[in-house]
């Protein structure tokens, strides 16, 4: 029994598939850390533009808002309240944003792993 918080330290680390540039893959969610940090980031993202992140695969995740962001505002705002927020995920905007048929900017987010 004494064995038993390292041993679910080990398996909760162990759960998180990382590549070899530490990027994570679709089982981050499964680390309660990874989870704790992406669900802070939804609500930060949310309360600051009303702004829906989603994970698509991998390392990227994808930004619909239709708050009336410019690149630099997004930058600003992942540098300033969501990356000091978080302890393990590190998000950076990559390219610009892009409208839908919904009128929605939508932008593309990479997040590495520290």
């Amino acid at each position: 029994m004494r064995n038993l918080s390292t041993y679910e330290k080990f398996i909760n680390e162990s759960l998180v598939i990382l590549s070899m540039d530490k990027l994570m893959k679709d089982e981050f969610i499964n680390n309660i850390t990874l989870k704790r940090d992406f669900e802070n980031a939804r609500r930060l993202f949310y309360m600051n533009g009303s702004s829906l992140l989603t994970h698509i695969e991998g390392d990227k995740f994808e930004l619909r808002t239709y708050a009336n962001f410019t690149d630099e505002d997004l930058t600003n705002l992942i540098d300033s309240q969501i990356n000091t927020s978080t302890e393990r995920m590190k998000f950076t905007r990559k390219g610009k944003a892009k409208s839908s048929i919904l009128k929605d900017k939508i932008w593309l987010l990479k997040c590495k792993l520290i």
